[in-house]
């Protein structure tokens, strides 16, 4: 399976690389995994992901290969949209995004297994540019 990459290549100034996604369509277990969780605000002077203005925060965290993992984005202000990066050589690379967790339900969320060992980050944005407000960023299986 596939993720698309229509990110604006304006993005952290880097240009976007496409990768076949390795993350798992079934939920890992995680009962024997840490879990990091950040709080945060969408603000106007957070600054823009693209030129409609979508503010992005952005989340870092060291991986190993094969590890389940579950991240999830939520905010009771606004609709949710996140994005998975590695960091490589090459800059980052594309592993996953989401938008919905469900049909009822505006909040994101990421499950499966990281294809490799290093440096992922989380970009955490809106699903419309009007949107502003709190958030919290859970991560599960660190």
């Amino acid at each position: 399976m596939r993720f698309p990459t229509a990110l604006s290549t304006a993005f952290l100034g880097l240009a976007l690389l496409e990768l076949s996604c390795s993350l798992l369509l079934a939920r890992p277990a995680l009962a024997q995994q840490g879990t990091k969780t950040v709080v945060g605000e969408m603000t106007d002077e957070d600054p823009a992901l693209n030129p409609e203005g979508h503010p992005f925060d952005a989340y870092g965290f060291a991986g190993v290969a094969e590890t389940p993992v579950t991240i999830t984005l939520t905010s009771p202000d606004y609709d949710t949209y996140m994005i998975l990066f590695f960091e490589g050589e090459e800059g980052l690379e594309e592993i996953a995004r989401s938008d919905n967790m469900s049909a009822e339900s505006t909040d994101s969320e990421l499950f499966g297994t990281l294809p490799r060992t290093g440096q992922y980050r989380i970009v955490m944005t809106t699903a419309q540019s009007t949107g502003r407000g709190t958030y919290r960023l859970t991560v599960e299986g660190l």
